[in-house]
């Protein structure tokens, strides 16, 4: 599967810093032209994070927009997303080989080997992070 042009630029949720509910700032970016969503949420218990993806992809693909795991690749199908995306600390190769040909497959990268390692490992897309100072990493 591949990134589409309208999916170049996608919403990365975060339910502890967002000021409404999270399905209304996907279904409000979706009607503005959103097409793809992350569900990053790293620090939810598995349960939660689980029913927050499973709400997550009801209403992006109501405004067919897809969505993508954080990591849990071996969540996807009981969830229904369309991909993963690999931080960093996990091997594409490795989310590739168990989520097979069809999802799309995403990674963290912070250089070129990174960069270099994901499209050997399968990587559909790259995102280069961080972008922003932040206070465990530095700026690519």
């Amino acid at each position: 599967m591949s990134l589409r042009a309208a999916e170049r630029v996608y919403l990365i949720t975060d339910t502890a810093r967002a000021a409404q509910p999270v399905a209304n700032i996907i279904a409000d970016a979706c009607k503005a032209g959103l097409r793809l969503v992350q569900c990053r949420d790293k620090d939810m218990p598995e349960a939660v994070y689980v029913a927050h993806v499973r709400a997550t992809v009801e209403v992006a693909r109501r405004h067919g927009a897809r969505t993508l795991l954080n990591g849990r690749w071996s969540l996807l199908a009981d969830v229904g997303a369309d991909g993963v995306h690999v931080p960093s600390a996990q091997s594409v190769a490795a989310a590739r080989s168990a989520v097979g040909s069809d999802p799309l497959v995403g990674h963290s990268a912070h250089d070129r080997d990174e960069i270099r390692a994901a499209v050997d490992g399968g990587a559909d897309f790259v995102t280069l992070s961080p972008v922003f100072p932040t206070d465990r990493k530095s700026v690519v």
